[in-house]
């Protein structure tokens, strides 16, 4: 059971299932004046109970909302932070070595497919792309190696709040206040 309305107390309830605290994101929000969000009424281990919002917005506008909330929440959560040259070479390094590991591999399952005298249709199909993968490894390499060059300079890096699973269902409106249901910030 992850999202079910309920009836508690006589009122409408939507019972979400609780798989980590989020006080401390709550808290976040309200220090940085962000309180387009619904807070749980009322919360244990296992479960948060949030206030049911009936909505009969139309999708094209629950579309504008949310975009509307995303960007308040991407301007309302922007610092900027001092980063180590270590940590951006680490990712650089990290990020090459999966490029390089992503070609070997392909290199790797082409020349296996190549010693067949029949393909399957899948292994036709690779066979017939796998230039384009090997072009896009490329470019990724060389995007990579350029996007490296221009952090060297840089002495501050933008960190924002992001949401990571966007939804239309979890915008609510009511009396002209727009909320977000956090589920997975």
């Amino acid at each position: 059971m992850t999202n079910k309305i309920i009836y508690h107390n006589n009122k409408k309830y939507q019972k979400k299932t609780k798989k980590r605290s989020k006080q401390e994101l709550y808290s976040y929000l309200k220090n940085r004046n962000f309180y387009n969000f619904l807070e749980p009424e009322e919360e244990t281990t296992t479960y948060e109970l949030f206030r049911h919002i009936e909505d009969n917005i139309p999708k094209e506008d629950k579309a504008n909302d949310l975009v509307y909330l995303m960007s308040l929440l991407h301007t309302k959560t922007t610092t900027y932070e001092t980063v180590s040259i270590e940590k951006i070479k680490t990712i650089y390094e990290d990020t090459t070595s999966t490029i390089v590991k992503l070609n070997d591999y392909y290199h790797a399952l082409q020349e296996h497919i190549e010693e067949k005298i029949y393909f399957s249709p899948a292994e036709y199909l690779l066979m017939k792309n796998v230039s384009k993968i090997y072009k896009l490894l490329n470019k990724s390499r060389i995007l990579l190696d350029n996007w490296y060059q221009s952090q060297q300079k840089e002495k501050n890096y933008r960190v924002v709040l992001l949401h990571q699973n966007l939804k239309l269902a979890n915008i609510k409106e009511e009396n002209n206040n727009y909320y977000y249901t956090i589920n997975s910030i």
